[in-house]
């Protein structure tokens, strides 16, 4: 895979439901085989099962360096590939051309996600504190 100019990996995300029942996080490092750093589990669930209309995972973005609510943002792309290496045409969170099989792709797009701050307790306790103040003084 060739990269769009802009696009620079530093972690993926394998997902095997069926073939490996397992989904887990690396951090990507230069070298030969065996130099991708494992970093934790994708908690993947359904696993052991080929045809699940869904499949979910989630990790904690602190495992990225990335500070939870902090407002960053990050870049994605999703690809489809064989145990073997065979790669499909089909892409999510961004796109990629070339023909299946074990052969040269390129990417063609990717899509930025932002991490949204949640609000804190405080604040809202401090919104229910400032809506049962105006209610007492409507009464």
């Amino acid at each position: 895979m060739t990269f769009a100019a802009g696009f620079s990996p530093d972690y993926a995300i394998a997902l095997g439901p069926a073939s490996d029942s397992f989904g887990g996080l690396w951090q990507l490092a230069n070298g030969g085989a065996n130099s991708l750093n494992f970093v934790s589990s994708v908690n993947l669930n359904p696993t052991g099962n080929n045809n699940s209309p869904t499949y979910t995972f989630s990790f904690n973005v602190s495992q990225l360096g990335i500070v939870p609510n902090s407002g960053a943002t990050f870049t994605l792309l999703g690809t489809y590939t064989s145990n073997s290496g065979f790669r499909s045409d089909e892409a999510m969170a961004g796109n990629d051309v070339g023909a299946q099989g074990w052969n040269p792709f390129l990417q063609t797009a990717f899509v930025s996600y932002t991490i949204v701050p949640e609000p804190s307790s405080a604040a809202l306790l401090g919104l229910g504190a400032a809506a049962l103040i105006a209610w007492r003084r409507r009464r």
